[in-house]
């Protein structure tokens, strides 16, 4: 143990200030701002080379990967390589061959990789990085502080009633139903992505709330809670409601019954959000009864998933092995026979499956649902290694659990990891994990020393 804390302790890690880890983690912290500030999935900027279609994203990942995969590689001893690193990448190699042969355009194609790529990046950039107590506390406080950006965008856009910034380049793809009754997408462009997001980030607001002393930082952190939950209300975006509500149920219960500290002051939060929650449905009623109860968002929402479902059971079982290729889905199922109320249901275009799991089946067939499982299985082995830290690592366990676990329960009514900025915050809590089970090998609970 003690050669492995030698060996450990020669990579430069300290407080990262190093400058390749602090090229890492500016690089990272640069790319999660440009995926959270600028609605990629769902604009077009007009850059092209060629017949590829360029974002400014695009341009800002060609920037920032390449200090974040060298701080990677430069810091791989930090890394204990294992069956979860074969199983990712094997999983990720199967899925882009089957999507790659299925796609039958250079953009299609593009994006298909890209998406592997983010989600390396996220990965192993804060399995390297979040080793570091200091590196770990800048990369999520940025998630933090973006998403409240976001939040006090989206307010202001549901006030008045247009994304200022990005409604000219967004309303192709996210065109407006009705004028009157806004929901907000904010910087991510998409109310189903903005709630997920406000969900994602709520767990790590709240480990900043519990672990600030100072009553001024404790204050500015709970109003913080509420801007959030005040954004996750005006995106209307009913799957991230009830993920909310059920991890918000669960939080309330286990606090009656536990014996903390600070116990009201805790239930007093809870209360406030309720009662914020609620006052804000009750200002916007006519909003909330269209973006909720009228036969548009009833055929959007309950009508169209319950037809993509169904459609999407019957693909299955005509590409049962390896299905029909990734981020084909929708496509695929669209050209199934439908009704003629069907089709005036859906407008008559191909959408999303709207279910992760359903998706995994539909587009990776059985051989990709049993490579996901197994890496999930993988995956939860290495949380269950990282929960034995010491108290200080545990406490950043909990909230990237729970972000974790919202885009799986999300992941019932959307395909909630194919969203790009909900695939990168959870690609990002999992390395965290990957972190802190490699700082326990290492035989360090704390941050490491250079």
């Amino acid at each position: 143990m003690a050669t492995d804390k030698f060996m450990y302790e020669q990579i430069p890690t300290d407080d990262c200030r190093s400058r390749r880890c602090l090229a890492g983690l500016w690089a990272l912290t640069i790319l999660l701002a440009g995926i959270l500030l600028y609605p990629d999935t769902y604009a077009d900027a007009g850059l092209r080379l060629g017949s590829l279609r360029l974002s400014p994203l695009s341009l800002v990942f060609a920037v920032t990967a390449p200090p974040i995969v060298y701080f990677i590689f430069s810091a791989r001893k930090k890394l204990t390589l294992s069956l979860l690193d074969a199983v990712l990448i094997g999983t990720s190699l199967f899925l882009v061959t089957r999507g790659l042969l299925a796609v039958s355009n250079p953009n299609a194609a593009a994006l298909l990789l890209a998406y592997f790529a983010y989600a390396g990046v996220a990965y192993y950039g804060s399995a390297t990085l979040a080793q570091n107590a200091a590196a770990r506390r800048v990369l999520f406080t940025a998630l933090v502080v973006l998403s409240l950006i976001i939040a006090v965008y989206a307010m202001i856009e549901f006030l008045f009633n247009r994304n200022f910034l990005f409604a000219d380049i967004t309303s192709e793809k996210v065109p407006i139903k009705n004028a009157d009754f806004h929901r907000s997408g904010s910087t991510l462009g998409h109310p189903t992505a903005l709630g997920m997001l406000m969900v994602q980030a709520l767990p790590f607001l709240l480990l900043f709330f519990v672990e600030s002393r100072n009553l001024g930082k404790k204050t500015l952190w709970g109003l913080g809670i509420l801007a959030v939950v005040m954004a996750l209300i005006v995106s209307f975006a009913k799957g991230s409601w009830i993920t909310a509500g059920l991890l918000g149920l669960a939080a309330i219960i286990w606090l009656v019954k536990s014996q903390i500290k600070h116990k009201w002051t805790y239930m007093s939060l809870a209360i406030a959000v309720v009662m914020v929650s609620g006052s804000v449905m009750l200002m916007f009623y006519n909003t909330l009864k269209f973006n909720v109860l009228s036969e548009t968002r009833q055929n959007e929402s309950f009508n169209t998933r319950i037809i993509l479902w169904e459609k999407g059971a019957q693909n299955f079982l005509a590409h049962p092995l390896f299905g029909v290729g990734l981020q084909q889905g929708g496509a695929a199922i669209f050209k199934e026979n439908f009704t003629a109320e069907e089709q005036e249901i859906m407008e008559g275009k191909a959408l999303p499956v709207d279910n992760l799991y359903l998706t995994i089946f539909v587009e990776g067939g059985i051989v990709g649902a049993a490579l996901v499982l197994l890496a999930a299985c993988l995956l939860l082995k290495n949380m269950a290694a990282a929960a034995k830290s010491s108290e200080e690592l545990r406490m950043w366990l909990v909230p990237a659990a729970i972000s974790m676990a919202a885009v799986l329960i999300n992941g019932m009514t959307i395909d909630s990891l194919l969203f790009w900025p909900a695939m990168v915050v959870f690609w990002l809590c999992a390395g965290l994990f990957r972190a802190i089970s490699e700082v326990n090998n290492a035989g360090l609970n704390g941050s490491l020393k250079s």
